[in-house]
């Protein structure tokens, strides 16, 4: 990475604790772990132009819980 780069490093699992140190040390990388990423993604979903939103489709789906007092 050159002068004025930043720089994302995305794991699906999680990060190891050296790992983290690193990422926590390196202001100009992010690390996102697989959580984050789905977290993000969830979030975000609704916003994303139609051509993203085809490469990750995804449907809203209801679960009924009984509730139990």
């Amino acid at each position: 990475m050159r002068e004025g780069d930043y720089g994302l490093f995305v794991t699906l699992s999680n990060y190891t604790k050296k790992a983290k140190q690193y990422l926590d040390n390196t202001p100009i990388i992010r690390g996102i772990n697989g959580t984050e990423l789905v977290d993000l993604v969830l979030k975000y979903y609704d916003s994303l132009s139609e051509k993203y939103r085809k490469m990750i489709p995804l449907k809203m789906v209801y679960i009924p819980v009984i509730s139990i007092v």
